[in-house]
């Protein structure tokens, strides 16, 4: 649950620094500043890994070692192309994927006591 929540938020922290850069990009092509036609590809780019990191996170719930791979995957291409722009997503993708790949296993020694009855059904219905 927390590797599909952490990849949601994360894919759409990724989507929103790719309209900053989409934007930065076309701002520095109307003002003619060298280097923004690579801001607006790099702008693409981080567009697709956002995508791909929010389907990583979708499918984290039927296929979680699948999900956590492509998460761990948009999450460094990311930060390759970004950098700073990229570090709130590159934390969740790189959460939420080792959340996936490491589950939380309750201890099963505390919960051997529990009888699926609430304290009041147990009064009253006792077997």
């Amino acid at each position: 649950m927390i590797g599909l929540l952490s990849g949601i938020i994360g894919g759409l922290g990724g989507i929103g620094g790719a309209v900053l850069s989409f934007g930065l990009g076309v701002v520095g092509v109307i003002l003619k500043i060298p280097g923004s036609l690579g801001c607006l590809s790099d702008a693409s780019w981080l567009l697709l890994l956002a995508l791909v990191g929010l389907l990583g996170g979708i499918i984290a719930i039927s296929r979680p070692k699948i999900g956590g791979l492509m998460q761990i995957v948009v999450a460094f291409g990311g930060l390759f192309i970004a950098r700073l722009l990229w570090i709130i997503p590159f934390i969740l993708f790189v959460f939420g994927a080792l959340a996936l790949f490491f589950p939380f296993k309750l201890d099963e020694k505390r919960n051997k006591s529990f009888t699926g009855r609430n304290p009041v059904q147990s009064y009253w219905y006792k077997s």
